[in-house]
């Protein structure tokens, strides 16, 4: 599914590479570290953090879009922060590197964090 959805995104011209590249090599990275960190931790805790994540990125893209109609010209208060290559680049590798742990601690997709993010 991942594959068929991503070459027609690439097809028209909707895939910024650069930044595929980044995601997917910090979250390859990390989620090693992540796998590593849940042999680490109690049953009970693993299952909290998983409840706590969920609760938390839930409201993620609906409040997103919310954030973003509320700026109709694109105009926010971090327009000229996101515009910066290294504030970009440092934000797809810290999302990367959320991703990547995620998935190794929680067992979850990547998807689950990078798709809220990057709505």
């Amino acid at each position: 599914t991942g594959t068929v959805a991503a070459s027609t995104y690439a097809g028209h011209g909707q895939v910024d590479y650069r930044a595929a590249a980044v995601l997917s090599l910090t979250a390859m990275c990390f989620a090693p570290a992540g796998a590593r960190l849940t042999m680490t931790l109690p049953c009970q805790t693993l299952r909290k953090v998983l409840g706590y994540f969920l609760i938390a990125t839930s409201p993620m893209v609906p409040l997103k879009a919310y954030i973003l109609a509320s700026y109709p010209d694109g105009d926010s208060p971090m327009a000229s922060v996101a515009n910066n290559e290294h504030v970009q680049l440092g934000l797809l590798a810290l999302t990367g590197t959320v991703a990547g742990l995620a998935s190794g601690l929680l067992g979850i997709g990547g998807g689950a964090i990078v798709t809220p993010a990057m709505a």
